[in-house]
């Protein structure tokens, strides 16, 4: 399964392909869409769209292949007194995840900050550099992939949690499945 991990932001949006093959995991692709600074809103929403839409249709095959990605993790955002501005701005980007999710047919799902920290570190309160460090120790063999970015790790850790919580529900069902009569 390959799941498209999203860290939504209109500076600095991370994204990351990561594929699970049992308990093997893979960065297929990640990177981080970096809309030109300064320019008008509506210009920043439209290259973040842009590359999205590459992104979810992106196949190592060439375009007329199925769409690679199956499900598609975001990062949901937090709004406090002190920043309602930039969360909304946020999740105007956000929507363009959740728009071209329905628009493919993709399942979405939305983790809380606490939880994918917690997922990925055991801490919910972690900060941005024990987010990198665990992400990197998660993929310690995998120097094409790299990670310097903090919002390439958010993305790759939402695309983390999503399946690792995946792996934990089928263990429950085949549980449930063999005690069942």
């Amino acid at each position: 399964m390959i799941v498209l991990g999203l860290d939504p932001s209109t500076t600095a949006f991370g994204w990351a392909l990561v594929e699970s093959n049992g308990h093997q995991l893979r960065i297929v692709r990640s990177g981080v869409l970096k809309p030109k600074a300064g320019k008008p809103k509506a210009e920043r929403m439209a290259a973040i769209w842009r590359a999205l839409v590459e992104i979810i249709a992106w196949h190592p095959d060439g375009p007329d292949e199925e769409l690679l990605a199956e499900v598609v993790a975001v990062e949901e955002g937090f709004a406090s007194a002190s920043n309602q501005g930039s969360a909304l701005v946020v999740g105007m980007a956000r929507g363009h995840a959740y728009t071209l999710a329905g628009l493919n047919k993709l399942t979405i799902t939305g983790y809380p900050p606490s939880t994918v920290k917690k997922a990925i570190t055991g801490r919910g309160n972690a900060k941005k550099p024990d987010m990198l460090r665990a992400v990197n120790a998660l993929f310690p063999d995998d120097e094409a992939h790299r990670i310097v970015s903090d919002d390439q790790a958010d993305a790759i850790a939402v695309a983390v949690t999503y399946l690792n919580e995946r792996e934990v529900v089928t263990m429950l069902e085949r549980m449930n499945a063999r005690s069942t009569p």
